[in-house]
C-alpha cells in the first residue's frame, strides 16, 4: 500500500497529528504527507475553510505573546515578524510545491526571508515532490559546493545520496533513477517517499556554481482522480495553521527553553546527525544582557566544510544578506594560533568575526561540520561589552571596511539565491 493511501480512515489534520506526535522534528514535509491522505471526505469549498486556519494563528500569536522568550521588544517583534514569514513559508513550502506527476526543482530557497528550522546561510536548498508508486529519473551537473546531497524524504541514514554515490563524469554530470524497475544507477522507491531535497553547501559565495538538475518522470500514474485535489485545497488551511502551531511555534520554543537551560551562552558538549551522510551539528544558545558580549572560541576543526551561525529564539535563521549572522572556514579571519574567535554582540566590536545579534536577547547558535578531521564544541566567554578589548585582541576594522564587508556578503546571496 503506497503512503498516499495509507490510513484512509484519517482525515489529513489527523494524519498530521499523528506524524508530528510519531516523529522527533515536525518537518515542513509533514503537511505534504498528510495532505495526500485519501480520506473518505468531499473537498467542501466554501468560506468556513478558513476558519481554523485563523484559529490556529491566533493560538500561535498568542504562544508567542506570552513566551518568556518573546517578551523584549527586539525580540517580540522579531517573533511576530517570524510569524508572518512562517505563514508564507508554509503556504509555499508546504502546499505550493509542485506536483509529484509533472516534477520539476524548485527554485533556490530565500532562507533569508523565509526560514523555518535554521537553515544553512551557506546553503541552496531546493525540492521536488515525487510518489512512491512512480518512477524518475534525475541528471544534471554538479557544481562546486562543497558539501552536495540528496536527501530521500522521510529520510534516513540509507536514503542521503552524495557526489560519492553518484560516480559523476570529470564534468560533474550524472544520471540516476528512483523507483520503478532496476535500472542504470538506481535506487528504489521507499513505501512513504514524497520528496527530494537537496543541499548545497558553499564556503566561497563570490565563486558558487551551483548545480543544475532536472527531473523526469518515467512511470506512474498520469493524473490525479479529480475530486482529489478538492480534498486537498479545502485541508490545506487548516493542515498550514496546525502545522504553523505546532511545528513552527511550539516546538520551537520548547526546544529553546529546553536549550537555554542546558547551555546557555554556551555549545553543548556534542555533534549531532553523525550516524547520517548530512554535515554533524554542535548546537548551543545566548542569552546576553543590553551591554553583555559573547566570545566563541573555534579550534580549527580542519575540514572540508565548517559553518557556524546564531538564529532566533524561534530557531530561523536571521537575514543574513544585510548583516554578519554567520561565517564559515573560508570567510572568518583565523588567528595566528590556528583558532578562529567570534564576538556575538549587540553592538559592532570593530572585529572582523562579529556575530550581530540585531538586538535580540535570546537565540541559537549553531556549529556544522563536514569531514573534519578534528571536531570539538567550540569554547565561549562571557564578557562586558566595555571590557571586550581585555579578552579579543585581534585586527581593528573601520566603519569604510565594515561596509564593504557586508556589501560583499549581499552580494553573495544574490549569487547563491538568485542568480
Amino acid at each position: 500500500m503506497t503512503a498516499h493511501a495509507a490510513d484512509s480512515h484519517l482525515s489529513p489534520v489527523e494524519e498530521l497529528d499523528r506524524l508530528i506526535e510519531a516523529g522527533r522534528l515536525p518537518s515542513a514535509g509533514l503537511m505534504d504527507q498528510a495532505l495526500r491522505h485519501s480520506a473518505d471526505e468531499d473537498g467542501h469549498l466554501d468560506a468556513t475553510v478558513v476558519t481554523a486556519l485563523c484559529r490556529h494563528l491566533e493560538e500561535s500569536a498568542q504562544l508567542i505573546a506570552d513566551h518568556p522568550l518573546t517578551q523584549g521588544g527586539i525580540d517580540r517583534t522579531d517573533a511576530f515578524r517570524y510569524l508572518l514569514s512562517l505563514t508564507a513559508f508554509a503556504v509555499d513550502w508546504g502546499i505550493l510545491s509542485g506536483d509529484p506527476l509533472a516534477p520539476m526543482f524548485s527554485p533556490a530557497y530565500p532562507a533569508h526571508r523565509l526560514d523555518w528550522g535554521a537553515a544553512n546561510p551557506d546553503g541552496v536548498y531546493r525540492k521536488v515532490l515525487v510518489r512512491d508508486d512512480c518512477a524518475y529519473r534525475i541528471h544534471g551537473r554538479i557544481g562546486n559546493a562543497r558539501y552536495f546531497s540528496l536527501d530521500f524524504r522521510p529520510s534516513s541514514h540509507n536514503e542521503t545520496v552524495t557526489p560519492a554515490d553518484l560516480n559523476p563524469d570529470p564534468e560533474g554530470r550524472f544520471e540516476m533513477y528512483v523507483g520503478g524497475r532496476d535500472q542504470g544507477l538506481w535506487w528504489p522507491m521507499q513505501v512513504g517517499t514524497h520528496a527530494i531535497v537537496t543541499r548545497e553547501f558553499f564556503d566561497n559565495w563570490a565563486e558558487a556554481r551551483k548545480a543544475q538538475l532536472r527531473i523526469d518522470r518515467i512511470d506512474g500514474p498520469d493524473r490525479l482522480a479529480q475530486g482529489d485535489e478538492s480534498v486537498r485545497i479545502a485541508s490545506s488551511f487548516e493542515v498550514i495553521g496546525r502545522w504553523i502551531l505546532e511545528g513552527g511555534v511550539r516546538y520551537w520554543l520548547e526546544h529553546s527553553t529546553e536549550m537555554l537551560k542546558r547551555a546557555e551562552n554556551a555549545f553543548l558538549d556534542e555533534f549531532r546527525r553523525g550516524e547520517t551522510k548530512l554535515p554533524v551539528v554542535c548546537p548551543g544558545a545566548w542569552h546576553l544582557a543590553p551591554d553583555e558580549a559573547l566570545l566563541i572560541e573555534l579550534p580549527d576543526p580542519h575540514a572540508t566544510y565548517w559553518g557556524l551561525q546564531i538564529a532566533s529564539s524561534l530557531v530561523h535563521t536571521l537575514d543574513y544578506s544585510k548583516a554578519l549572522t554567520s561565517f564559515n572556514n573560508a570567510q572568518a579571519h583565523q588567528d595566528p594560533d590556528g583558532t578562529y574567535r567570534l564576538v556575538l554582540a549587540h553592538e559592532d566590536p570593530g572585529v572582523y568575526n562579529w556575530l550581530d545579534t540585531g538586538g535580540l536577547q535570546y537565540g541559537t547558535l549553531f556549529l556544522r561540520c563536514y569531514e573534519a578531521m578534528s571536531p570539538s564544541a567550540p569554547r565561549t566567554t562571557l564578557a562586558k561589552f566595555a571590557d571586550l578589548h581585555q579578552v579579543v585582541h585581534a585586527q581593528r576594522l573601520t566603519i569604510e571596511e565594515r561596509r564593504v564587508q557586508i556589501g560583499e556578503r549581499r552580494e553573495g546571496v544574490a549569487r547563491l539565491l538568485c542568480d
